[in-house]
């Protein structure tokens, strides 16, 4: 075979890059921390609605999911068992899933139910304020309406716990 075959020459007016990305949005982690968390209003497939205002003074953990998704469903048990361990605080844990039909959302949790409030994005606008572009993410509010942690994907449940003891409650393995 001729060599001329296995020779590259770039266009005249190409750039190299350092990293190329298909997704650029989930290799860059937004820092929220020390900043005010955004107003929101979600409601669970019953109609129950949830909104920072109404949870002022109390720590919040929103985490967001979708039915498909792999990370998320491992990290389920955990946020069960952080639920269960945590009711009788004052933490809120929301799981505020990511624009699927209410329908799916419903069947899903027919199937799988979770102690916490499952709530929907809907057109609240949650996804943007929180800067949500990759599942799971999971994001933790103090009582003075600040977040103080915030992490993409699912690190286990010592990544979780890390970031509850950063909003003050210390958690008790189990």
């Amino acid at each position: 075979m001729d060599e001329a075959l296995f020779i590259f020459t770039p266009p005249s007016d190409a750039k190299e890059v350092k990293e190329l990305s298909k997704f650029p949005s989930l290799t860059v982690k937004p820092d929220l921390a020390g900043t005010s968390a955004p107003a929101f209003e979600v409601k669970t497939v019953s109609g129950e609605t949830f909104s920072l205002a109404a949870l002022k003074g109390k720590p919040v953990l929103l985490d967001f999911w979708a039915t498909w998704c792999g990370p998320w469903r491992r990290s389920m048990p955990v946020l069960e068992k952080i639920s269960v361990e945590f009711k009788n605080s004052d933490l809120v844990i929301l799981g505020v899933n990511t624009g699927e039909d209410r329908e799916v959302v419903e069947e899903f949790l027919k199937k799988a139910p979770f102690e916490y409030p499952a709530v929907l994005s809907g057109e609240s606008g949650i996804l943007e304020s929180y800067k949500v572009t990759a599942y799971p993410t999971f994001i933790l509010m103090g009582r003075d309406g600040k977040i103080v942690a915030n992490e993409v994907g699912f690190g286990g449940e010592d990544q979780l716990r890390q970031m509850i003891d950063k909003a003050g409650l210390i958690s008790k393995k189990q």
